[in-house]
């Protein structure tokens, strides 16, 4: 440490102060490291001004951090303009209030500030993460900080640990064939996506000269982290499919968390017609007992319906598996009308995290089955499928359905989810506005009370379910007609065949018109501000898509509304076998 010091004792200059003595972004001295490029100035005794050069890689920051044991979770905003990029600076500040305080001799520098600044003015800290179901798959502490900043693929955490740590319903759907998984290599972070084709057109960017909007990619729930890290895994990805892959993003079932990140931060236009309906299992065991859910229990078990519980993590016997999956083609050969759906039926992975109840009826035949899924502590459970198969006793999917819950309950649970299901209202969120955020409404009451979205919701509203508002997001000018019909193609909605077996009539080619263009019929024929040119964009979209739209819609195996459902919920309902659910959305 060097010391100047004048004849006048006017000031004095203090440099090259210890490391130890310095905060962690201080940039150490090249020629020696146990020193630092950071100096003050003192003027009669008293510090005036301090000044250093600051370190401006974000590598060496974080490292830096880590040494003197600061969590560089904490500071994601303060990191972030580092890993966009800084140039080397460095400065000094004079402390204007401190000069005051001198000249006039106040005794106090709080005396000479406007806004003082004391410990009790300070911020309360952000949440430091929350309880893991599995620690070591904590992406605010990955096993690998400590020795480089990116992991390689065979230390990045199994999927399956990540949705019980951090997950959600929609995330679970990420387990599904149809899926592909990103991973963020310096946390250790995943998004589940799917790439979808449709007819596409160009549009002019200022960060991409053309992008394709015909081919998109589509994000169904919240990326599996820690909730501070949202902005930073959620802008990396965006990065990558924009400047890698080349496609359009679209979000959908975004959390309200994960909405104002894509609203505020990246300008994206935001909305929620949809909601995760939860129920609190403690408030579900104070269920009327007179009510008529407690009732079509009492019928079931007059009936001589028996639910097998088996425990979380049990994996079942491959022989009862053989015979579940039996009843489970006898309910998809049963099922008709419109098809939209986030997974296939596929029980038998990550049993971990699963719990299966098994309903038989007095003969010993199945006649149910309903699969709890776990998720983060915070959100519980999810009532993955909930499915009674034909033949089931009126009250069987009630009966087994209030059992689960109560099981989650005596797991301690706090909650347990049914999955997203259409919304009463709709309501826009960020950068929609005016005559659109009209026109949007408008449209969703149209197509709400002529599809009957909201028609299976009694049994949840019984329960007191709550609803959690999920968001749909885009990037401006990215929901056009491609991005509806790759929406559409995405959740493989389709008219399952009611008789397989007959000969097939001339088709007709009004019936012949997809569900998507049916909807947009509706829209028509339900507002009252309709102009020519939007008839004829309409006419055109139909006469090019036609062929296109009607196999991009269709899907081999699942598809879980029928028309009197309305088009229900993305994950689990309540099914029967006159309207089978499991894993629908509305669209």
């Amino acid at each position: 440490m060097s010391f100047h010091h004048l004849t006048t004792v006017l000031y004095s200059i203090l440099d090259k102060f210890p490391v130890n003595a310095r905060p962690f972004y201080t940039m150490p001295d090249s020629e020696n490291p146990r020193f630092t490029n950071a100096f003050d100035i003192f003027l009669r005794g008293q510090e005036i001004l301090s000044g250093s050069q600051r370190i401006h890689d974000a590598i060496q920051l974080e490292s830096n951090m880590r040494a003197r044991g600061v969590r560089p979770q904490v500071m994601e905003e303060y990191m972030d303009g580092f890993r966009w990029g800084a140039p080397p600076h460095a400065g000094c500040g004079f402390g204007l209030e401190r000069i005051v305080m001198l000249l006039l001799n106040l005794g106090d520098v709080r005396h000479a500030s406007m806004f003082p600044r004391d410990p009790k003015s300070l911020p309360a800290l952000p949440e430091l993460g929350e309880v893991l179901h599995h620690p070591e798959a904590n992406t605010l502490e990955p096993t690998w900080a400590r020795h480089r900043a990116e992991a390689h693929d065979d230390e990045l955490p199994p999927l399956e640990k990540l949705i019980a740590n951090y997950g959600d319903a929609p995330n679970t759907a990420w387990l599904d064939r149809r899926y592909s998984i990103w991973r963020h290599a310096a946390t250790g972070a995943a998004i589940g996506y799917s790439k979808v084709s449709s007819p596409g057109e160009y549009i002019l960017s200022q960060r991409l000269k053309r992008t394709q909007v015909g081919k998109h990619v589509i994000v169904i729930g919240d990326p599996l982290c820690d909730r501070s890290q949202l902005a930073r895994v959620a802008g990396a990805f965006l990065q990558w499919v924009t400047r890698e892959l080349k496609l359009q993003p679209l979000w959908l079932l975004a959390s309200e968390h994960l909405e104002r990140v894509l609203g505020e931060q990246y300008g994206w236009r935001t909305l929620t017609c949809v909601a995760e309906a939860r129920v609190e299992p403690s408030a579900v065991a104070a269920t009327d007992p007179q009510g008529a859910v407690a009732r079509k229990i009492r019928h079931a078990e007059r009936e001589g319906v028996k639910i097998d519980d088996y425990v979380l993590g049990e994996e079942l016997p491959q022989a009862l598996r053989d015979e579940v999956d039996v009843r489970v083609r006898d309910w998809l050969h049963g099922r008709k009308g419109k098809q939209v759906h986030l997974t296939d039926v596929d029980a038998w992975r990550d049993f971990a995290h699963r719990r299966f109840f098994i309903g038989r009826d007095k003969d010993g035949k199945v006649c149910g089955m309903v699969v709890l899924a776990q998720l983060s502590v915070r959100h519980g459970f999810q009532i993955k499928w909930a499915l009674d198969f034909p033949g089931a006793p009126g009250g069987t999917i009630e009966y087994m359905v209030m059992h689960a819950i109560q099981a989650a309950q005596g797991m301690g649970a706090k909650s347990v989810t049914f999955g997203a299901t259409p919304s009463p209202e709709f309501h826009v969120g960020h950068n929609i506005a005016g005559v659109k955020a009209r026109a949007l409404e408008q449209t969703y009451a149209t197509l709400t009370r002529t599809l009957n979205l909201l028609g299976k919701s009694e049994f949840k509203e019984k329960l007191g379910a709550v609803q959690d508002a999920e968001y749909i997001a885009y990037p401006p000018r990215g929901m056009g007609p491609g991005a509806v019909r790759a929406i559409m193609k995405f959740f493989g909605a389709h008219d399952d065949e009611e008789h397989p077996t007959e000969e097939k009539a001339k088709p007709d080619p009004h019936k012949r018109r997809s569900l998507l263009q049916r909807s947009i019929d509706v829209v028509r024929s339900g507002s009252n501000s309709r102009s020519a040119s939007l008839d004829v964009k309409l006419e055109k979209s139909r006469d090019n898509t036609e062929s296109r739209t009607q196999s991009g819609l269709a899907t081999p195996q699942s598809g879980l509304a029928t028309p009197q459902s309305g088009l229900a919920t993305p994950q689990s309902e309540l099914v029967t076998p006159q309207s089978p659910v499991s894993e629908r959305v509305p669209v």
